[in-house]
């Protein structure tokens, strides 16, 4: 993992589009355009208002550079499929828009006058993103849902089938189907993807011994 997907996009990610592209967009299912704006202002704030404590610094610009770590590691590969990947900008997000709302009350007037009004909405405001939070993952889970019942059912018909101590071998380029069929069958066995190899690794996977159906796995 870290020689084929870590290495070579940490540097190509800072200046891929496509990456770009596809961290702006997921992130702003949880933030908005505006949002992350707004988030990136208050933490610029944070870092460079003067009676901040040298160690709150130090720990606001260590998670924020972790979090960017997260996401080159991770790389547009990884990131394009599942939203839940973006979590982290969760909090850190809602602590720069937080920063930059203090920033309004202090500077101002017609914030500062309404501070107590806004203090009542931050609970109702922070309440209403844990709920759009919520709901984007119960839509994602909602929209796989049919493929998972479909490896539930294959899973349960191999438990039926075989024994607990059956050892198993899978030949698909399905690599979700057998992960997930497999865990929830509770068999081991092996995953052998000859179908990309040819047909004559094929043969080798059908009549092979065990070192050569080690080979073909690999």
């Amino acid at each position: 993992m870290i020689k084929g997907r870590v290495l070579p996009h940490l540097a190509t990610n800072l200046i891929s589009g496509d990456f770009c592209r596809v961290l702006y967009t997921n992130s702003s299912k949880y933030f908005s355009g505006v949002g992350l704006l707004i988030a990136a202002l208050g933490l610029a704030w944070l870092l460079t208002r003067h009676d901040t404590v040298g160690f709150n610094k130090s720990l606001l610009g260590g998670w924020f550079v972790a979090t960017a770590v997260y996401f080159l590691v991770m790389g547009r590969g990884l990131l394009a499929p599942h939203v839940y990947y973006f979590l982290p900008i969760l909090p850190l997000g809602s602590l720069g828009i937080a920063a930059f709302a203090e920033f309004l009350g202090g500077s101002l007037p017609v914030v500062h006058s309404r501070e107590a009004l806004i203090q009542y909405m931050l609970p109702v405001v922070a309440l209403g993103v844990a709920a759009a939070t919520i709901y984007l993952l119960a839509g994602y889970y909602d929209s796989i849902r049919p493929e998972v019942n479909l490896y539930l059912t294959a899973a349960k018909q191999l438990q039926l089938a075989t024994k607990p101590d059956d050892l198993i071998i899978y030949d698909t380029e399905d690599t979700g189907l057998i992960y997930f069929i497999r865990y929830y069958s509770r068999r081991r066995g092996w995953h052998l993807w000859c179908l990309q190899k040819g047909q004559n690794s094929r043969k080798r996977c059908e009549h092979g011994s065990a070192l050569e159906l080690a080979t073909c796995m690999f």
